[in-house]
Parts: C-alpha cells; structure tokens; sequence
C-alpha cells in the first residue's frame, strides 16, 4: 500500500484529510493550523502508513543537512503540536505512535480510494464531503455568526485542474480583462517599453496563442483595463503623472482617445510601499480598476477628491456623454476601490478601505441614480488585491493579503460564507469571463535576498550574504556582533532564523506560521529579539530568547502594538499604536506609557539615550515619509532634521553614534548618511535594485546590512472550467 501511497495528493484518516501538496491539514472540512514542521512529519508517516519513520529520517526530512539546530528539541516539539491539533494522545495513541528511542509509525486507518470507472466514486466522494461539511456546520452555526467569515471549505468538489500561464513574458503582466467572447485576454505589461523609457502598457493576447498586439505606446505609471461589452473597443485608467485618466483605444490597434482627464494623485500602493519596503517591486494599483456596464453605457471608475488629504470614490462615466457623477457609497467609507459591476448589471460591487490593513466589500444596486443602501458583503483584515463577480451573480472572487500570505477567495453573498479557493497562491486581480467558465489572475514572484557592504572600502563589492530562493529581509546586527536576525519564508511561514555573523548556520527560531512577523529589533544584551505578529487583523509584540526559542507576548495596557525597539539600557521597549502614537512600557510588561506629541513609526533611541527618532507619513499627493527627532525627557522638543529629504519607507533608515543613514524618497537605489554633528548628508553608495525592508549597521561602524529584490515579476494565469 506505501507505494500507491506516494501517488495520492490527498491523504483522508478518520475526520482528517491531508493535503500533501498544498501542506493543508482540514477536519470535517475545516482548515486546522498545523506549522510547517509539525506537517512534515505527518507527510512522511502518511507515505509508509504501519512503518517505523526513524528520528534520523524526520530530522532530514525537517531541516537540511547544513542546518545547525537542536533537533531532539524540534522533532519532540513539532511531533507535541501534530498531536496536540490531531487530538491523539502519545500514551493511548489512535493515530501515531512512538517507538521509544527508535521512532513513530502512524497506526491510523487510512481510507484508499477506488479507481472511479463511470464517475460513481466521484460522486460518493462529493456527497461524503457534503455530509462532512454539514454535520460541521450544524456544529459551528454559532461560531460563523460570531466570526463573521469562517473559511468553510467545501460546497462543491474543487476540480483538480492547475492553472496555466497565459503570459510569461520578463517584468510585470498586470490587470487582465478578458475580452467578451473569453477567447483574448488584455493586460498591463511594463517588459517592452520605448528606448530610455519605463512603464506599463496595454497588450492583448490570443489565449492559447503567442500573438501579441500592443494597444498603447506611452509607458505609464501603471495600466488597468476593461473591455468593452460588444468587444470593439478597451477602457483603461492609465496612472501616469498630468496624463492620469480614463482612455479607450479600438481592440484591434487604432488611435486612443481620452474619455476623463485627472489629477495625478498618490495611490494606495504608494501608501503601501511606504509602510512597507516589501511592495515597492510589486504591482498593486488598486485605485486604477475600473469596470463597463454590460449595456455598454457607463464605466466605472476611482478617482481622487480633496487635494492634500484625498480620498478615493467611486464614480460613473457615461461613455455617450461623457458625463462622470459620484456613486452614492457607505457614509463611513474613507477610501473606495476596485467598482466592479455584476454580470446582468444590476449591482455594483466595490471595496472600502476602512484602514491601511483593514477592508469591506459592499454592492449597491445600479437603478436610477444608484442611491440605495449600500449592502455589506463581508469586512476582512489585510489589503485587497482586487474582486469579480461570477456569472450568477450570487459569489464574489476576490483577492487577499491577510499578512500571512496572498490569495484568491470566494465569497456567497447568500450566508456570507468565505473560502479560500485551491489555487491563486500570491494571486491579484482575478477576472472572470462573461461565460463564467475560465478565471484569470496575475500571480506574483520575487526573489529577495540580504546583501552585506563594506562601508570602510567603497570600490569593495556588495557580497550576498545570505542567499536564498525564498524572501529573506529585515536583518539586524546583534548589539554584540556575533549574530544577524532576519525575516525569512525559507521554512514555509515567514519567521524569525538567526545565523553567525557570516550568514553561516541559520536556525529558525520562532513557530508562528500562518501570521505576519515583521519589525524584529535585538535587546541590548543580544540575548532577545522583540517583534510584531499581526493575526487576525491585529498586531502585538512578542519577544523570544534566542537561546530557549520561547516567544511570550509582551503584556501591557494597550492593544495593536508594533515596531517595537529597546531602550540602550534594556529596560524599556518603545512601541507604536493608536494609528501611529509612540508608548514604551517595562521590557518585562507592565502599564505603557504614551510620550506625549510623539507621532511616528519605527521609534528608536538615540545612543546618548536623549533622543527618539521616527518616521512619520505625510498624506499628500506623495504619501511622503520623513525622519523626526524628540527630546526624550521632554517629547514637545523636537531637534530639526533639515538636511535629510523625505525618505523611501518607515523602515529605510537606521541610526549609528554619529549619524542616521537612509534610502531618499527621490533616490531609491541610493543610501545616504546624515551627519548629526555637521547637518550635512552625503551619499554612501547605490544597488542595482530597489531596497527591501529594514537596514542595519554593524557595531564596529564597518559593515552594513540591507535586502534586495534581486529578481521580480508577474505572469497571468488561467483556471480553466472555473465553474
């Protein structure tokens, strides 16, 4: 049986079914949290179910050969946390059982499924999840309508079909829009731009072909487009500069010709990037979706009211008239993105930004002057990536970054059920054809790796330090010199690995998968590393010993806690909350503390312990970022930082004894140094690529630290038979 056992994806045991693939772990349906070393043991007792699997072999199986860790530590704490979520117990074992000093063998029973000759066992399969699922449900009725979007997989057998590219071209394949006849495809692309110039254009694409037509010959910004009902002609908001608008061009090629002309205006993604350096190579312009009526009349788009402190609404262009009127939205809705009109055009579907990590999706009815009442469809914590409708009109495919990870859900506007679809990981912008049968997203790659340089010798090359396939940032010297922290998805879940300060012998030392961890900042003393975890829509600070790995939430008075930094005495750790108010309490809990005035992001002290810098965010047409700097003692006096210029992102900047040295706004490929003595900045050196997240200078003053995107791009990808 283990060798047709290697050749099944999904593996069912009692309530249980593993998925060895996408490395899920459900119960009567339902998605349990498993960390990825407690699902890699399962993995390997599932393939030789009744067989002894050998420490030595879970060990290989869970951490590469040249990777130094305690691994009778890790093997006994991630085999606690499979039995703890399995419900089997190590002295009366149903499931897995422990062989002492030798091993464990699964002893559970295993259900095989029958090769299906005309469909039947295909359909007992279906029915048996359908029971699984509702027995569920009856269960759980009180805890959906608490929670409000449980993730209730399935109503219906997934398909098993993988997603194929529809492009593969270099760079970013944005927006697709699929023509009416589903047979083409139109989309963003910025690969193939003028000599000396950069940006997006439209493209179409015959699918199934290698044809490519291109529609527009500006490199802009950013693209999004939408085509037309009858399939004459393509809509798109084209973001770039005085030319930002509202166009259409022939599907076939011909001259464009502007429908709204708008003012340049600073995009959610802008907003994004200066939160967080991990979008700056990403395209995610959600404020230039726009979508056509099906009667062909009207198109809906965002555009920016307000001047300094603007906001996005939703309004509708009349394609005959080419008169724009506002469309009546929530009255609490600050910004407004992503209109998307059903298939029969009798709703209009949009997304309200209800903070910078939080967001609903509404509808509101099209007729007459489109002033119903808004209904709420669902509020979800994250950043949107776009919705679609499917051709009933009843569901809503949208995409979601939960801080964890990107991907595509459905949600039925029925019950306001919510499930994560099996496919779409890292997936934006899903569309659906008007035939409802393919769904097309653009999927996102990176590659982001953390350089060292040498800020002694500057003719030295920059040396990759710690190279990776996966996304690798945030480093951070410890105050001691001996080790570098640093952000990484090389286990699976992005998490906390520390190494030597070569880069040498990385070991991960925090376990929790499935959350966003960022912001990590050493305590003097090397021996703890303090970070922020945002689950579930909200942030607090953990700090782990690096030598126990036992991360305890810092317990204080206030809630949504984040960028945490120690004081050089150890004693306190400053934190942000309250939209950006800077607080410190005891290193150990205890009441916080707010410092009055002070209003920033990433706060550090100073060496001398005088000062607290930090960056704060300016709202205007550039969502500009800037360096402030207070009294500690006395937070109302602030020192004058007149030489530096805007800076690229909150986590772009870092301080040394004499100076604080930073990536400018205008110069994102540049690292300079301020001078706290002289005022004077001077430029340090310049990357091939865009800065990632997070710098950090070596306690000697000789080296630096930084991550970079050293490869970027997006394809757009196709499901086929989607319904």
């Amino acid at each position: 049986m283990s060798g047709n056992q290697h050749k099944l994806t999904v593996i069912s045991f009692g309530p249980f079914e593993a998925d060895l693939q996408t490395q899920e772990l459900r119960k009567l349906g339902v998605r349990l949290r498993l960390p990825g070393q407690s699902f890699q043991i399962l993995k390997v007792l599932l393939e030789r179910p009744g067989e002894l699997a050998t420490r030595e072999e879970l060990h290989k199986a869970l951490w590469p050969s040249e990777t130094f860790v305690d691994f009778e530590h890790g093997v006994n704490a991630a085999m606690n946390r499979l039995r703890e979520v399995l419900g089997d117990s190590a002295d009366s074992p149903k499931l897995i059982e422990t062989l002492p000093r030798r091993g464990y063998r699964f002893i559970g029973k295993i259900e095989v499924p029958r090769k299906p000759e005309d469909g039947t066992d295909d359909k007992r399969n279906v029915r048996r999840t359908w029971l699984k699922v509702a027995g569920w449900t009856v269960v759980g009725t009180a805890c959906v309508l608490v929670v409000g979007h449980s993730r209730i997989w399935d109503r219906k057998k997934d398909a098993t079909l993988t997603p194929v590219p529809i492009t593969t071209y270099p760079g970013m394949e944005v927006c697709p829009s699929f023509s009416p006849d589903g047979s083409q495809i139109a989309f963003g692309w910025n690969g193939n731009p003028e000599p000396g110039a950069g940006g997006f254009d439209l493209y179409v694409k015959v699918i199934g072909g290698e044809s490519l037509l291109r529609l527009t010959y500006h490199p802009s910004d950013f693209i999004c487009p939408a085509w037309s009902p009858d399939g004459t002609q393509i809509a798109f908001h084209r973001e770039s500069g005085m030319d930002a608008g509202v166009y259409v061009v022939p599907a076939l090629g011909g001259p464009e010709r502007k429908l709204r002309a708008m003012s340049p205006y600073h995009t959610v993604a802008n907003l994004s990037r200066s939160l967080d350096g991990m979008w700056a190579n990403m395209p995610y312009e959600i404020s230039t979706s726009l979508s056509w009526s099906p009667d062909g009349e009207w198109i809906a788009y965002v555009e920016a009211q307000g001047g300094i402190e603007q906001s996005r609404r939703v309004y509708r262009l009349s394609v005959r008239t080419l008169h724009s009127g506002e469309v009546f939205l929530a009255g609490n809705c600050p910004n407004a993105v992503l209109p998307t009109v059903s298939p029969d055009g009798s709703k209009l579907a949009y997304v309200c930004l209800v903070t910078w990590n939080e967001f609903g999706i509404y509808s509101i009815t099209t007729s007459g002057e489109s002033r119903g009442s808004p209904d709420v469809i669902g509020r979800f914590f994250g950043r949107p990536g776009g919705i679609a409708w499917t051709i009933d009109g009843k569901r809503l495919v949208f995409s979601q970054n939960d801080g964890a990870d990107i991907g595509l859900y459905e949600i039925a506007l029925a019950d306001r059920s919510v499930r994560k679809l099996p496919f779409g990981q890292n997936g934006l912008w899903p569309t659906i054809s008007a035939k409802g049968d393919k769904l097309a997203y653009t999927v996102y790659s990176g590659n982001m790796n953390i350089w060292r340089r040498d800020l002694l010798d500057q003719q030295a090359a920059a040396v990759k330090l710690i190279p990776s396939s996966r996304l690798q940032e945030g480093p951070q010297y410890s105050p001691d010199g001996t080790h570098i922290a640093f952000e990484s998805t090389r286990g699976g879940a992005r998490e906390i690995w520390v190494s030597d300060v070569s880069g040498n012998f990385p070991v991960q030392i925090t376990d929790f998968e499935n959350s966003s961890i960022s912001n990590l900042q050493w305590s003097p003393d090397s021996q703890q590393i303090a970070f922020d975890v945002m689950q579930s829509g909200q942030s607090e600070v953990f700090i782990v010993d690096i030598s126990g790995r036992n991360a305890e939430k810092l317990m204080t008075n206030i809630h949504g806690l984040m960028s945490p930094s120690w004081s050089r005495d150890g004693k306190w750790i400053y934190f942000n909350a309250s939209g950006g108010g800077i607080y410190r309490c005891p290193a150990n809990g205890g009441n916080a503390i707010f410092l009055p005035r002070q209003y920033g992001f990433h706060p550090l002290e100073s060496f001398d312990r005088k000062t607290i810098f930090s960056a704060t965010i300016s709202f205007d047409l550039r969502a500009s970022v800037s360096l402030r700097a207070a009294s500690s003692e006395h937070p109302w006096q602030e020192t004058p930082l007149s030489g530096i210029t805007p800076i690229s992102t909150i986590t772009l900047w870092t301080i040394t004894s004499g100076g604080i040295y930073f990536v400018p706004a205008d110069e994102p490929k540049s690292l300079h140094y301020f001078d706290l003595k002289t005022k004077r900045v001077r430029q340090v050196f310049e990357v091939d690529k865009v800065f990632g997240r997070g710098l950090s200078v070596s306690p000697d003053g000789r080296w630096i630290l930084y991550s970079q995107m050293d490869e970027g791009n997006s394809d757009i990808m196709l499901y086929k038979r989607f319904n």
